[in-house]
This record gives C-alpha cells, structure tokens and sequence, in this order.
C-alpha cells in the first residue's frame, strides 16, 4: 500500500502561505489508496508544468 510521509502543516492567514510544523514537532507516515496516491502524483506533475511556465517559483509555493 501506498504511504506518505507528514512533516508539517501548511495554512492561509491573512492571504499568505504559512508553513510549520506537526503538532507533536515529529514527521509519520500514512498509508494512502493508489486512487489517491495516483491523484497526488497527477497534481504535483501539474503544480510543475504550472510552475514552468511562470518561471519557476510561484508566490506561496516552493
């Protein structure tokens, strides 16, 4: 089965990205279906070719 791996959080205050950590301050691991490991493989592919044709970094992304 598919796994990923948590390591922090990520939230919009005041319309910027803020980014930190878990609760617990540690990374884990879930398990996740192959529909959606799939669909999150698909979406960063996306978020690459979107970040391509703007140049390469797009506010708020990484």
């Amino acid at each position: 089965m598919p796994q990923i791996r948590i390591t922090g959080t990520t939230a919009v205050i005041d319309g910027r990205r803020v980014e930190g950590t878990t609760k617990g301050g540690r990374s884990r691991v879930v398990s996740i279906d192959g529909e959606t490991a799939g669909f999150l493989r698909r979406h960063r592919g996306q978020q690459r070719a979107d970040r391509g044709k703007v140049g390469g970094r797009v506010e708020g992304g990484r």
